[in-house]
């Protein structure tokens, strides 16, 4: 505004000087013989300020359009510059998540990958143990069989001391370990398969006590002196190892 009104004020003051001067200028040059000028021209050069004060308003509308543009251009840059500012950030923001994204799937992955192995690992492991136990079990099947057949075969000749030592042979001890069967349970029913103290209640020929624990060996316990072996040297080798380790064991507390 300031601007407009000192372009405005340097118009209209040399505006008024031109007239001024070809007031005077004219002015002389009548003077002499030459006829004065006509009021009609006088009036031609009055008129002069006016067209310059509209040159100046134009001027000065041009500069603050100028202005107006300037200040419009450095807005919308400015405005462009944090657009962009903004894109940037984003797009910033935009790729860590993409990349913690990755960082969480890679871990992820492996934490699977980790535990499909140890899932798979445990399986072998189970499988193995099952493999083991099937083992055992057939193993010991096998023995029974071998017993059972040992059994059958010896029990004909009505010698409990015979099954005795087919059942001895077969759980691979040899004679010494049968002759310190012999020795311990000689003393402890003669062999006799219906022995039984009277004041512990033991029975049979190993002197179980109570007698009914044989029934694990088979319903005859009471009777069968095979089943009553069977039952008497698991026993042993269960508790001392062979009947010696069980001999030595009575003859150190009197029972074993």
């Amino acid at each position: 505004m300031n601007n407009r009104i000192s372009i405005r004020s340097i118009v209209i003051a040399s505006a008024t000087a031109v007239t001024v001067t070809g007031t005077a200028l004219g002015a002389a040059a009548w003077s002499g013989d030459a006829p004065a000028p006509t009021t009609a021209a006088m009036g031609h050069y009055n008129a002069t300020p006016v067209v310059g004060e509209d040159s100046a308003r134009e001027l000065a509308g041009g500069i603050a359009g100028e202005k107006a543009r300037q200040h419009a251009a450095v807005a919308a840059a400015r405005k462009a510059a944090v657009d962009r500012a903004h894109v940037l950030a984003t797009a910033k923001v935009a790729k860590a998540k993409r990349e913690r994204a990755a960082v969480l799937a890679r871990q992820k992955a492996v934490a699977a990958e980790r535990a499909r192995k140890q899932a798979l690992e445990q399986a072998r492991e189970r499988a193995a143990a099952r493999e083991r136990a099937e083992a055992r079990e057939r193993k010991a099947r096998a023995a029974q069989k071998r017993a059972t057949r040992s059994t059958t075969r010896v029990v004909g000749s009505g010698s409990a001391q015979s099954i005795a030592r087919a059942m001895v042979a077969d759980r691979g001890w040899g004679t010494g370990q049968f002759s310190c069967l012999v020795t311990l349970w000689n003393h402890e029913s003669g062999w006799r398969v219906t022995a039984e103290n009277p004041s512990s209640g033991a029975y049979g020929i190993p002197q179980a006590l109570p007698g009914s624990k044989m029934a694990s060996a088979g319903s005859d316990w009471r009777t069968s002196a095979a089943t009553q072996i069977r039952w008497g040297l698991t026993y042993i080798s269960g508790r001392y190892g062979t009947p010696c380790s069980a001999l030595a064991a009575w003859q150190a507390k009197g029972w074993y």
